[in-house]
């Protein structure tokens, strides 16, 4: 993917990779095991708008003032139109996964 690069580190994450390393190491094709991750994190993260939470459940900080006046919608968080989070996607690639918005 073009554009900005963010990494998220994930709880459980030593598992995960344990478990697809253990795939990869039996000559599985991991695909499966990455669409089904990259559905749960699109699924997640839009929910997490809709929430207006982080990944550890805390809620989103609030609008400052300055930020509500310029807003046309000032009861959502990080959303004015759901550009970003129309945007939020994955592409697999060989044994690798990629997630995130354009």
């Amino acid at each position: 993917m073009a554009g900005s690069f963010i990494q998220i580190d994930i709880t459980g994450q030593a598992k995960v990779a344990q478990a697809l390393n253990k795939l990869l190491r039996q000559g599985q094709d991991v695909s499966p095991a990455l669409i089904d991750i990259g559905e749960y994190l699109e699924e997640t993260h839009k929910q997490r708008f809709v929430d207006q939470q982080a990944p550890n459940g805390e809620p989103w900080e609030p609008l400052s003032p300055k930020t509500l006046k310029k807003k046309k919608r000032q009861d959502r968080v990080l959303t004015e139109t759901g550009t970003l989070v129309d945007t939020l996607n994955y592409q697999l690639g060989v044994n690798q996964l990629q997630f995130g918005s354009n």
